[in-house]
C-alpha cells in the first residue's frame, strides 16, 4: 500500500517500495529457463554433488535440461515460423554459400610488407 502524505497524494518514497528488486535491476524480462538449462547440461556444474548421489542427480539434471531445451526449441521454431510466414518464407531458411573471393595479393598487387 503506498504511503500517503498529508495532502492525500503518494509520496515519492512509496514508489520505490512498489517495484521489485528484479524490476530495479531490469531482470524481469529474462527467461531464466536458459540459465537453468545451462546449469543442467554443463558438466562443470556437477562438481559440488555428493559422489554417492552424483549419478542420480546428474541423470535428473540431464533430463530436466533436455526437457527445457526441447521447450525452448519448440517455442523458437513456432515464433520464427510465424514471423517468416509474414514474408512468405519457411524454416529452415535457405543459406547461400558464396565462393571465396580473389586472393589478397591479386586484389592489391602493389602491397608490400614495408608499408605496414
Amino acid at each position: 500500500m503506498p504511503q500517503m502524505d498529508p495532502n492525500g497524494e503518494s509520496s515519492p518514497a512509496s514508489y520505490d517500495q512498489q517495484f521489485s528488486v528484479a524490476q530495479k535491476h531490469h531482470l524481469e524480462k529474462i527467461d531464466w529457463r536458459v540459465a537453468r538449462m545451462m546449469y543442467c547440461l554443463d558438466p562443470k556444474y556437477n562438481t559440488p554433488v555428493d559422489p554417492a548421489l552424483a549419478f542420480e542427480v546428474q541423470q535428473k539434471k540431464a533430463e530436466d535440461g533436455q526437457a527445457i531445451q526441447q521447450a525452448l526449441a519448440s517455442e523458437a521454431t513456432a515464433y520464427w515460423s510465424e514471423k517468416l510466414s509474414d514474408v512468405n518464407r519457411t524454416l529452415p531458411i535457405e543459406e547461400n554459400v558464396m565462393k571465396g573471393g580473389v586472393p589478397f595479393v591479386e586484389a592489391q598487387p602493389s602491397y608490400s610488407t614495408e608499408d605496414d
